[in-house]
């Protein structure tokens, strides 16, 4: 296989790829490398069954509760979709007024611009016992405020809301208790979900806080001195870069409004941060559980590589020691390390291996583009769908920045076996799922999110534009023949489809070296700085700024 050499721009975390004088001008050759990466899959149908949102980034229901479905809109809204469950076909009802409305409280999204932006609301996870309490948890971009360190582009932000009455029929905006408070240096890299897992505790993933390589302002150094930066590898200066895992039905203690599970790895230990529960990730976008409690996250790449991790307690998952299954290197991101660790020193928390991934697909092979941004999606346990039985469903943002024109993948699922030097042969095999009803086979849209419902049936959340128009859409994913029609959107963003060699070559001028990378909100473009105002309480943390500029979490570990 031809590694990637490319420059990459990385958006969403989104890495766009861009031309270098070292691609292949063979196309044929190109195109059979790429057939031995990514191999042809089943064909599925898609049914819209929701449109007119701006940019959907999260879709869930609501336990015990079967006619609703909350779609999460990245510039501030959780809307509601009513009617009937799946099987019944058609359109469902969007409701006139939102569940939630927090856009007076983000930040600006893209300045106003309609331009790509990775900040906003981000996320929704309603409580298992929903339908008794009412209540439910989100994350948002709030602007910074007379805490946010210098420079610092805004703050992630985990709140918790309460219905408005019995029925639960509406949030009461008023009910908002802030529970962790992370800066962040840079608008890219926030991750975004929150998820519960089937242990009833609270999962957040958070990016390594954007700009490039995990370095810059707001990223600290790590023990491996052969790279600059490190939030990623650092568990005791900072939040970023880390899964972490919070007990939202436990009483806190301090200025930390929720509980740690007692076998968080850093409880009653100085080498970290209580919350965490996993690390070493870049941009973890979107995660989700299987029904055997298996924990699939994928983290979004820098310049060469997508990837997904099965998580586990204590994990620690490479960046920015390495890339997927390789090695990477801040002076030269655009190729594959030489040589590097495939475990910590004996003295950093004990000498934890580096876990690759079990899927990972390069951005290019020769001038073929795979992908630029990874989205993480859900292991199929429905029944419409038999072909995708047993399978992990996923997506790729866009296969350029300037078009939409994402991906949908599934891979096998295999047994896992934890490994730090994982070799390509035994990576999980990446099958493109083709398109019913598509002149091309493809989706003709920019890939944002995946959803579940109560049946285990799979949507799929898209956008033609970044942050403007209406554009966004909620598709079903059904069998061959059941799906609709699905033509390039006539408000998409560039116009007219472009080729996507001469969409990159307009795009080397306006997107920096790191791109983007992953499910549409988390791709980057590089820089940008919005100012404002943000809210208080269980902050993260009392205590003294780090060298970062981080505030600590609650608790701050000992050291």
């Amino acid at each position: 296989m031809t590694a990637a050499t490319g420059a990459v721009a990385s958006i969403s975390g989104v890495s766009v790829a861009q031309d270098d004088d070292n691609e292949t001008d063979d196309s044929d050759a190109s195109d059979a490398q790429a057939d031995e990466i990514v191999t042809d899959g089943p064909t599925i149908g898609l049914e819209l069954v929701g449109e007119g949102f701006t940019s959907p980034v999260g879709f869930e229901v609501a336990p015990d509760d079967e006619d609703r479905y909350f779609v999460v809109d990245q510039l501030g809204q959780i809307h509601v979709l009513e009617g009937a469950s799946n099987g019944d076909g058609g359109p469902l009802q969007l409701r006139d007024e939102p569940f939630l409305d927090v856009s007076d409280r983000i930040v600006e999204v893209s300045g106003g611009t309609g331009e790509f932006d990775e900040r906003g609301l981000l996320g929704l996870a309603f409580h298992p016992d929903f339908q008794e309490n009412g209540r439910f948890f989100v994350r948002y971009s709030a602007p910074p405020d007379e805490d946010t360190p210098d420079d610092y582009d805004h703050t992630a932000i985990l709140s918790e809301f309460t219905t408005a009455d019995d029925e639960h029929s509406t949030a009461d905006p008023e009910s908002e208790e802030i529970l962790l408070e992370v800066p962040e240096p840079q608008f890219n890299h926030n991750a975004g979900a929150v998820l519960f897992g089937p242990d009833g505790y609270l999962y957040v993933p958070l990016g390594d806080g954007g700009d490039a390589d995990d370095t810059g302002l707001g990223h600290v150094e790590d023990w491996y001195d052969e790279n600059a930066g490190g939030n990623g590898q650092n568990t005791t200066d900072t939040l970023l870069g880390g899964i972490h895992r919070i007990d939202v039905d436990a009483d806190g203690d301090g200025d930390r409004p929720y509980g740690i599970p007692d076998d968080n790895p850093f409880v009653d230990s100085d080498e970290g941060f209580d919350e965490y529960y996993a690390w070493g990730l870049r941009n973890p976008w979107r995660a989700s559980f299987d029904s055997d409690g298996n924990f699939y996250v994928a983290d979004v790449g820098q310049n060469l590589f997508e990837e997904v991790n099965i998580v586990e307690n204590g994990g620690n998952y490479g960046w920015n020691v390495k890339e997927g299954i390789e090695c990477f290197s801040t002076e030269n991101p655009g190729e594959p390390g030489d040589e590097c660790p495939s475990s910590t020193p004996e003295d950093v928390r004990g000498g934890e291996p580096l876990l690759d991934p079990v899927i990972q697909y390069p951005h290019l092979v020769g001038d073929e583009v795979l992908g630029i941004s990874i989205t993480g999606g859900y292991v199929y346990e429905g029944g419409a769908v038999s072909e995708l039985e047993g399978m992990y469903v996923y997506g790729d943002w866009s296969r350029s920045f300037g078009t939409p024109n994402g991906s949908l993948f599934a891979s096998p699922v295999e047994e896992y076996e934890p490994s730090s030097d994982r070799t390509e042969d035994e990576l999980w095999e990446i099958q493109e799922l083709s398109v019913s009803d598509s002149a091309n086979d493809r989706i003709n849209r920019f890939v944002l999110a995946f959803g579940r419902d109560h049946d285990d049936e799979l949507y799929v959340l898209t956008t033609a534009r970044y942050t403007d128009g209406e554009t966004g859409e909620v598709w079903r994913i059904v069998p061959d023949g059941e799906g609709e029609t699905i033509e390039p959107h006539e408000n998409a963003v560039g116009g007219e489809e472009e080729d996507e060699a001469d969409t990159e070559d307009e795009e080397d001028d306006e997107i920096d070296d790191d791109a983007a990378g992953d499910d549409g909100v988390d791709n980057e473009t590089d820089n940008e700085s919005v100012d404002g105002a943000g809210n208080e309480s269980g902050d993260v943390g009392n205590e003294s700024e780090d060298d970062s500029g981080n505030e600590s979490v609650g608790n701050e570990s000992d050291e």
